[in-house]
């Protein structure tokens, strides 16, 4: 199923798509240290309790709409970071 939904997404049917480590929603929470268990789903690294890299460009399947309002959220708190830091 899961290839099926790739073949359906990929534009570009030359190249091949690295999805990296796959992981349930469930495993990805229980990994996680944001306070925000919803945003747990979109760390990659972490030091103790900080949160210390997010993914790019997440690849996930899911009903639950709210999901893409916290990846957006995240994306916006890393511009204006990175926006600050420039100054």
């Amino acid at each position: 199923m899961l290839s099926n939904i790739l073949d359906f997404i990929s534009v570009d049917k030359l190249r091949f798509l690295d999805v990296g480590s796959l992981h349930s929603c469930r495993e990805l929470i229980d990994m996680g240290v944001s306070d925000d268990p919803d945003m747990r789903i979109f760390e990659i690294s972490h030091e103790g309790q900080r949160v210390t890299q997010w993914i790019e460009r997440p690849l996930f399947l899911s009903a639950d709409q709210s999901l893409i309002g916290k990846w957006m959220a995240l994306s916006v708190d890393r511009v204006m970071l990175s926006v600050a830091k420039l100054k």
